[in-house]
């Protein structure tokens, strides 16, 4: 493998945003005068919390951890008062990169490795971020929420994101890189799974990436080892990294 270029998840790889989606939940049933509260135990820390989140969001999404907590929200509805208010939060609440992966991004940039972010956020937020942390311009490319939404076309990009593999396929083309010039980066097993049997047209075949998992995000270790279970057998990272001082030792493995 000669590596050209990688491929970032956003949250939970290059920024801490669940320690955020902690801050927030607290913040938003203070303001409807609630305790973060799931089945009569209190997720009164950090890590009780992100059990819960994990587990819920893995059936029904963002919404359901709000249903589960009693707490107001409707997720087709961007006018409904949980956005106005999570935008403001977050525009207030900067979290910034982890440790160290400022540096392992300029590196990777100084030895011309091509880098692209993978995420389903919003691009408005991704950027402030980025910016923040003074890394926006390490980047050739950035696939994001509206970038789905457009490609599909039908209006339901949940189609589209990872596992599916159509947002690396878009990023690969936009570092234009094959498969095996490139790795990526996540902190899920989502990730994991949208690595591998990638479909490319022209000519038309399916194609791996190199998964790297980092074991600090949304996702635990234990959980990252165990690897995700596909229609095409069990799948498994590549690499496992605990910090982005790993992730530097193992990019330097792969030039």
């Amino acid at each position: 493998m000669a590596l050209k270029g990688i491929i970032f998840d956003f949250d939970g790889t290059l920024s801490p945003t669940h320690t955020r989606q902690y801050t927030w939940f607290q913040e938003w049933a203070r303001q409807h005068d609630k305790e973060l509260i799931h089945e009569g135990k209190k997720l009164d820390t950090f890590d009780k919390f992100m059990d819960f989140y994990n587990r819920t969001i893995a059936v029904n999404k963002t919404q359901g951890v709000y249903d589960a907590l009693g707490l107001p929200c409707d997720m087709n509805n961007d006018k409904h008062p949980v956005w106005v208010g999570y935008e403001r939060f977050k525009k207030e609440n900067f979290v910034g990169l982890y440790r160290g992966m400022a540096d392992a991004l300029m590196y990777f940039k100084s030895i011309e490795l091509r880098m692209s972010i993978n995420t389903t956020n919003k691009i408005a937020s991704i950027e402030r971020e980025l910016e923040h942390a003074g890394v926006r311009g390490l980047f050739e490319s950035i696939i994001t929420e509206e970038t789905l939404f457009d490609y599909h076309g039908a209006g339901n990009p949940e189609a589209i994101k990872k596992p599916s593999k159509i947002s690396l396929s878009l990023a690969l083309e936009e570092l234009g890189l094959s498969g095996e010039e490139a790795m990526h980066v996540g902190d899920t097993v989502n990730d994991l799974a949208a690595s591998k049997r990638v479909m490319r047209l022209n000519p038309r075949r399916f194609e791996d990436i190199y998964a790297v998992g980092m074991t600090y995000g949304f996702e635990t270790r234990d959980v990252l080892e165990k690897g995700a279970e596909t229609k095409s057998g069990k799948l498994h990272f590549d690499a496992l990294a605990d910090n982005a001082e790993e992730l530097v030792e193992i990019v330097k493995r792969l030039l």
